[in-house]
């Protein structure tokens, strides 16, 4: 939310760039900071409460206003023990929910939860979109807490995708020793370099 900001989509807004650049080649105005942006899907799919002219042949869907929402977009899913949301709790932001996801091909369990004031965690614990979180796996009756998980996830072929809290990608193998790193880049290292975006991600 640019202070400053004086063109017509007003000081909230959605701006769609091609990544890794931040040219916004469409935007469009929102109702505030608390709009939990949107995703891309078919022309038939979209809400029917949105009235967004869009210059590709996708559409938009609002995300929903509830923990973990992209987590439960790719197939995560509530734990029996996940406490409840109240219907008071517009914002979902008064409990700390528990998913769990069962990795492809395979036996183990991931586990993510939010921990502390979900929406209000920001800075030293490295919060994402103001959630600190909690990582656990689960293979057999044992449990895994995985304290250097940022963020994390199973690709198709049952492999643990790993955003690391010091920086680093990873692509881990699961083997029946633990975990063994089969990819990894260091993020941290790297320096930005501030170029204008080509042509071709400025229309």
């Amino acid at each position: 939310m640019p202070p400053n900001a004086t063109w017509e989509q007003g000081k909230t807004y959605i701006a769609i760039s091609k990544l890794p650049w931040l040219k916004a080649i469409h935007a469009f105005g929102t109702c505030g900071t608390w709009t939990h942006g949107y995703y891309f899907t078919t022309h038939d799919q979209s809400d029917d409460h949105l009235k967004i002219d869009v210059p590709f042949p996708y559409n938009l869907s609002s995300i929903p206003v509830v923990q973990f929402a992209n987590e439960r977009h790719r197939g995560w899913a509530e734990t029996a023990d996940s406490p409840l949301r109240q219907p008071n709790d517009f914002w979902d932001e008064h409990r700390n929910a528990r998913l769990y996801k069962i990795q492809p091909g395979g036996h183990r369990i991931l586990y993510l939860e939010s921990l502390g004031w979900a929406g209000g965690e920001f800075g030293e614990d490295q919060a994402v979109d103001g959630m600190s979180v909690l990582y656990s796996m689960q293979h057999n009756e044992d449990i895994e807490i995985l304290d250097e998980f940022q963020w994390a996830d199973w690709d198709l072929q049952g492999n643990l995708l790993v955003a690391t809290r010091s920086g680093k990608l990873q692509v881990n193998h699961v083997t029946d020793h633990g975990l063994r790193v089969v990819f990894e880049v260091d993020l941290s290292l790297m320096n930005p370099d501030l170029l204008p975006p080509p042509s071709w991600a400025q229309n």
